[in-house]
């Protein structure tokens, strides 16, 4: 008898193994698919909130490009007014060592140099002064800041060529 059971065992155990195969073993879970559509309505809605975040985002970067181009321009323009300074005392102290020269043509043409550097020192803080006074020909940021850039090269140069009378 336990040969009878053992031989129907051996026989009905691969019938019964394949039998189930082939048969996907689906299972639909109400509770699981409500929670996943939640989860999408949510993964939704959290995407639009961070779209509005980036828009937010957007905007205040441009404000603080623009604030930090006002603060680049605003040390240009301290830059500026530093070298001019300079320029002025360097030139105080040119005029004052004129005299000393010994040599009337050096003293006229050095007088000459500096009172030119000068000039133009001046014309460039009051070129500076319009550009950033009045609407300046309605000029956008960015080219009033270039004409303020190349005046600022300007007095950078003139600064360096009275340096040059010190020495």
């Amino acid at each position: 008898m336990k040969a009878l059971i053992l031989k129907t065992a051996f026989l009905l155990l691969p019938i019964m193994g394949f039998s189930q195969f082939g048969v996907p073993q689906t299972v639909y879970d109400p509770a699981a698919a409500a929670n996943m559509g939640k989860q999408i309505a949510t993964s939704a809605e959290q995407l639009n909130q961070f779209e509005k975040s980036l828009e937010y985002l957007k905007k205040a970067e441009d404000k603080l490009n623009q604030v930090n181009g006002y603060v680049r321009n605003m040390k240009d323009l301290n830059d500026i007014k530093n070298m001019y300074a300079e320029s002025i005392s360097m030139s105080q102290k040119i005029r004052v060592g004129i005299p000393r020269m010994k040599n009337v043509r050096a003293q006229k043409l050095m007088t000459s140099n500096v009172t030119n550097i000068v000039t133009s020192l001046n014309d460039s803080i009051n070129f500076i002064t319009k550009i950033l006074s009045s609407n300046f020909f309605s000029m956008t940021d960015t080219e009033r800041m270039d004409l303020i850039k190349k005046e600022k090269s300007k007095v950078f140069l003139r600064k360096s060529q009275l340096a040059s009378y010190l020495n």
